[in-house]
């Protein structure tokens, strides 16, 4: 089974327990404190589980090496599963673990093809690693924290490595190739070796100028902002952000391919980089502005990249992303949760009631995506001719 499949189920339960705590507060059925439980099931849940759905998939190929064992998929699913069981849990100690666990596991994974590569990806794709490590530092961290062996400063940089960093870099360091590749635009290629896991860097040092700086001002970005520097660290990282948005992405430009997909991919491309500044002014507050990048940019996003993934690899083909409304649908409702979710700060004593508007809007945009790709996600892949699909 290809490891997208049960990875993107899991992030999409999680993405429905992480909004249902605000969604059911106000009614006072909330089964725990939304501030205890959402930021690790958005981020360590739903984002995560999209992430590394598709790198254990991807990787394979961007490096030239092996695809994913049945044992490797099924650690990770476990590993899923178990934070599933456990995530309205008080005790957030073990879900860090658990998250822990997952980060190495797909670390381990990802170090094994590296081994046996055929192929050099280019520079900037670096900052998948760069991802992979602030993950394991900040939710490290956060364990930490969890145990008693750390103070809360400790804490703050794990909240930033794992919740404001690691996402991000994974978005810079696959995006660069994929979004740039699903927009229409020319990418840069890759390096085949003269034998698997050769260890020289094909790559000269002035191809690495460029993503070398970049992932210098981003880490130092997120070292700043737990510091007292928050200001200079979100403007350091919104820089990166832009810097790939229009070198590689040409976000200035409508995206040259055609499809449902890529337009809202390339709606979520505009949102990482304009979330990204909000957060720099904190309008109108920081972790309200701090939304616009993760509901419109990288949600949206991971959304969009799984219907292409699924669709590709479900044998269904890109054409049919034409006939699929439910991708438009889909778009146009996370566009609406985000708003509400944005400007629900200018709401006064109703901000706890427009929240749960907003994850209302937000739970039905993940309903309607399920609708859809859930089932593609649980039938087995045809091979030979691509399926033809019915209009969802």
């Amino acid at each position: 089974m290809s490891p997208c499949r049960p990875l993107f189920l899991s992030g999409w339960l999680f993405a429905l327990l992480g909004v249902a705590p605000w969604v059911l507060l106000p009614f006072g059925r909330a089964p725990v404190s939304p501030h205890l439980v959402h930021p690790d099931l958005m981020v360590g849940g739903f984002l995560w589980s999209f992430a590394a759905g598709f790198l254990m998939t991807a990787l394979p190929r961007y490096l030239g090496s092996f695809v994913a064992r049945w044992w490797e998929v099924a650690g990770a699913v476990a590993l899923s599963v178990a934070k599933l069981l456990t995530a309205f849990g008080a005790d957030r100690g073990l879900w860090h673990a658990l998250w822990l666990a997952e980060l190495v596991w797909v670390a381990l994974f990802g170090l094994r093809r590296v081994r046996a590569r055929r192929v050099w990806p280019p520079p900037v794709f670096s900052f998948v690693a760069l991802g992979l490590g602030l993950g394991v530092a900040g939710v490290g961290a956060l364990l930490a924290f969890d145990l008693g062996h750390a103070g809360p400063r400790v804490a703050v940089l794990g909240r930033t490595f794992a919740y404001y960093g690691m996402m991000p870099a994974f978005v810079l360091g696959v995006g660069s190739g994929l979004l740039t590749a699903m927009f229409g635009w020319k990418q840069a290629s890759l390096i085949k070796l003269g034998k698997p896991g050769e260890a020289h860097l094909p790559w000269s040092a002035r191809a690495w100028r460029e993503p070398g700086a970049l992932l210098v001002l981003f880490t130092l970005g997120l070292v700043c902002e737990p510091l007292g520097g928050a200001t200079v660290g979100r403007a350091l990282r919104a820089v990166c952000i832009t810097w790939v948005a229009v070198r590689a992405w040409r976000i200035y430009r409508p995206a040259r391919s055609p499809g449902r997909v890529v337009r809202w991919a390339w709606v979520s491309g505009l949102w990482m980089a304009a979330g990204a500044w909000l957060h720099v002014a904190g309008y109108p507050r920081a972790v309200d502005a701090a939304h616009a990048l993760f509901i419109l940019g990288l949600g949206l996003m991971a959304l969009m990249v799984a219907s292409r993934v699924v669709l590709v690899h479900g044998g269904r083909g890109v054409a049919a992303e034409t006939r699929w409304r439910s991708i438009s649908a889909t778009g146009w409702l996370v566009s609406l949760a985000a708003l509400g979710r944005v400007f629900a700060a200018w709401t006064g004593p109703a901000y706890l009631r427009h929240l749960a508007y907003a994850g209302m809007l937000w739970g039905l945009a993940l309903l309607v995506w399920g609708a859809a790709f859930v089932p593609e996600l649980l039938r087995p892949r045809r091979r030979g001719r691509t399926a033809a699909a019915p209009p969802r």
